[in-house]
This record gives C-alpha cells, sequence and structure tokens, in this order.
C-alpha cells in the first residue's frame, strides 16, 4: 500500500453533493468533505459526533453545502458528579487537582475518577490516569486552578 492510499484510508476524503445531506462515516472517526464553501471535518467517537469548517474557500466549489452538526451520544453529566469534583477542588487548595468525567453507555452511569496526582503545585498538576473499566469512556477531562484564575 503506498503513502496515499494509507492516508486515504486514515482520514477519507468525501464531497458534499447537492442532492442529499452527508452522513457521517461511520467506520472512520475522522474523516473530511469538500463543501461548496471549503473544507469540513468530521469526528465521531461513542459520545460525540462534530463536524466543522476547518478550512473557507475564496470561491464557490461546485459541491453541495454542509453545516455544522454538534451531536451529543451520551447525556449530561450529573450536577453531583460536577459537585463532588468541586469538593475535591476545595480539599485540594491551594494546590490544583485534576479528574476525568467517565460515561458507561450501557447504563447511561457516569462516576468520577479522580486522576493520580503525582506531582501538584499552585500552577501545575501531573498525573496519571485512572483506569477505566471495560465499556467506560472518559468523556471529560477537567482541572481546578486551586486559588488562581482560569485563563487562555
Amino acid at each position: 500500500m503506498n503513502m496515499d492510499s494509507m492516508i486515504q484510508q486514515a482520514f477519507p476524503l468525501r464531497v458534499a453533493t447537492t442532492e442529499c445531506t452527508l452522513p457521517f462515516q461511520d467506520d472512520a472517526p475522522v474523516s473530511y468533505a469538500v463543501a461548496s464553501d471549503g473544507l469540513w471535518q468530521d469526528l465521531s467517537s461513542d459520545w460525540l459526533a462534530l463536524r466543522h469548517r476547518v478550512a473557507v474557500s475564496d470561491i464557490h466549489l461546485p459541491y453541495g453545502p454542509l453545516k455544522p452538526i454538534v451531536e451529543w451520544k451520551c447525556s449530561f453529566p450529573p450536577i453531583a458528579i460536577w459537585q463532588a469534583f468541586a469538593e475535591q477542588a476545595r480539599q485540594a487548595m491551594p494546590n490544583e487537582c485534576a479528574a476525568l468525567f467517565v460515561w458507561a453507555p450501557s447504563t447511561d452511569s457516569w462516576r468520577l475518577a479522580m486522576r493520580d496526582a503525582l506531582s501538584a503545585s499552585p500552577t501545575r498538576v501531573d498525573y496519571r490516569n485512572p483506569v477505566l473499566e471495560p465499556g467506560e469512556i472518559a468523556v471529560v477531562g477537567i482541572h481546578s486552578h486551586g486559588r488562581l484564575p482560569a485563563g487562555f
């Protein structure tokens, strides 16, 4: 198999038609589509289907249109999970702490899985991820900021 074939197999490229809606490609977690306004990326996982434009075309291309899609395939983590993490963050202060919100699709249940802090300070936390049970999916990675404000 040559390099081009391997890239096409790993990251399929499809064309949006003018006649129908382009479905997600179930057998590819990442795929691309050319549409009338540019290049779009589809990301598909057990908990999320996302379509977003990654490159805008300066000219109208002869393909169909696409629209952004965000489709949650899981329920929202219950407030008790958020509250439990907030309590863990308060206990860790002034240091940071980190966790995963883990979803079990078979039962649509959630659990908080704290990340094991290898080292923690008011400005950083290094951690080891918890082991997930078979069938569980880490959906949300979260960390506190101690007493410092969050920012980008």
